[in-house]
């Protein structure tokens, strides 16, 4: 039998990560973008540059739509922050 996966399960680690540094929930709702948008996405910025300085590998980063992943790769791209975070890893989008 040819094994099938192609990572290994001590190969990957998965974590969901609920809030960032300054304890604003990643709540991704509606709602909660319309008052939080600023700060979210600073701090969900600034949470993957800190996985990223840690992860020696790849990292993958899931969102629950692409109009929210839209939303975060604008805010990324306008953030100063993009820079260091491709200090640690080239960032793409599919």
């Amino acid at each position: 039998m040819v094994n099938s996966h192609v990572i290994k399960k001590d190969q990957i680690r998965s974590k969901i990560v609920l809030a960032g540094p300054s304890e604003t929930p990643f709540n991704l709702t509606f709602d909660s973008l319309s008052r939080n948008r600023d700060k979210i996405f600073k701090d969900l910025i600034h949470t993957i540059i800190q996985i990223c300085s840690k992860v020696p590998n790849g990292v993958l980063l899931v969102f629950p739509s692409f109009r929210l992943q839209n939303d975060f790769q604008y805010e990324l791209a306008r953030s100063a922050k993009r820079y260091k975070l491709e200090e640690y890893k080239h960032v793409m989008f599919e």
